[in-house]
């Protein structure tokens, strides 16, 4: 079981037809939550704000991982 993040938690399904048809609502609530947003359905962290994507993307040495940046749902 992955420890409780230290950030908001979206409980939202991504992946709904709604949200597939327009996301709008649903991208503005990920970024109304903060930098850094946990969704435990998929068990990943989501980064929403342009600024913080930018960041993240230039952080490239820090933010790391070895499974892959993709999410196949």
């Amino acid at each position: 079981m992955l420890a409780q993040p230290e950030c908001a938690i979206f409980t939202g399904d991504l992946f709904s037809d709604e949200v597939l048809a327009d996301g709008t609502t649903t991208y503005k609530a990920l970024r109304d939550l903060g930098d850094v947003v946990w969704v435990p359905e998929l068990g990943l962290y989501v980064v929403a704000r342009y600024h913080d994507v930018v960041a993240g993307l230039r952080a490239h040495d820090v933010l790391i991982s070895g499974k892959g940046v993709s999410v196949n749902h």
